[in-house]
């Protein structure tokens, strides 16, 4: 059951790992269905909601960007042409997850979340800090790139820092400025997706959600701005084993 304590732990959960490469939804998935026994529609309904509050946690890290696209600066282009892109593949798949049997989001969740290990485990880390560029150097067609791959993660067990990382870090983009790049564009998705999913719920949970995911949400984006140019490649191996150890929890569901 989904009370307000078991939305405080989901808020901090989905708080601490909005804005590192793993999948918050995905864990969080995994948390309402798994260990509260709450049920599919619920679970997905409550993991998008908690984004609510992480898209608010990322304003005081990158309120610079954001007075910059205020003010039609060179930042307007990089959070506008991905968002735009992203927003109706995001909606068309929150609401095909919605829709889906409860094993098959088990099997969803463990492909996906493999998927995103492998992402993270092989794309390129450069060793240089010669030949990067900077994210508003990005012609329309690649920031649009950046947008349809930030959409696909609205599949839970899919990070959307992972896959947006990778991106642009493919693009030529530096560690600094990728992981900057990323938070600035969760801002819109996540706050569009956790608003719809809320309404969904009762009110007083969605509030709980909020606030618990943008203390936490704090925590873990200031730290993921820190660690920039430190990012941790073996997280790309710890998501993958958990991916596969999702699929063998599945594989006796598969008919």
């Amino acid at each position: 059951m989904l009370d307000y304590r078991a939305a405080i732990i989901a808020g901090v959960l989905q708080g601490l790992l909005e804005w590192l490469p793993v999948s918050s939804s995905g864990q969080l998935v995994l948390y309402y269905m798994k260990i509260l026994g709450v049920e599919q529609g619920l679970a997905l309904l409550g993991s998008y909601a908690a984004h609510l509050g992480t898209s608010l946690s990322a304003i005081p890290l990158v309120w610079r960007e954001i007075l910059d696209v205020v003010r039609a600066g060179k930042w307007l282009r990089v959070l506008v042409v991905p968002t735009l892109s992203a927003a109706p593949i995001g909606y068309v798949l929150i609401n095909a997850s919605l829709e889906l049997q409860a094993r098959h989001i088990n099997i969803m969740l463990g492909l996906l979340l493999v998927i995103t290990g492998f992402i993270l485990v092989t794309v390129p880390k450069r060793k240089d800090v010669t030949g990067y560029r900077e994210p508003w150097s990005l012609s329309v067609w690649e920031l649009a790139i950046v947008g349809v791959v930030e959409g696909l993660a609205a599949l839970p067990g899919l990070s959307r820092s992972a896959v947006t990382m990778a991106s642009l870090l493919l693009l030529g983009v530096s560690p600094y400025y990728t992981v900057k790049t990323s938070i600035l564009l969760g801002v819109p998705v996540t706050f569009a997706a956790g608003l719809y999913a809320g309404l969904g719920l009762q009110s007083e949970l969605t509030v709980v959600l909020l606030f618990s995911s943008l203390f936490a949400g704090l925590l873990s984006a200031g730290a993921m701005l820190y660690l920039a140019k430190r990012l941790n490649e073996k997280i790309g191996y710890f998501v993958a084993a958990l991916g596969f150890i999702v699929l063998l929890v599945s594989l006796p569901e598969i008919t």
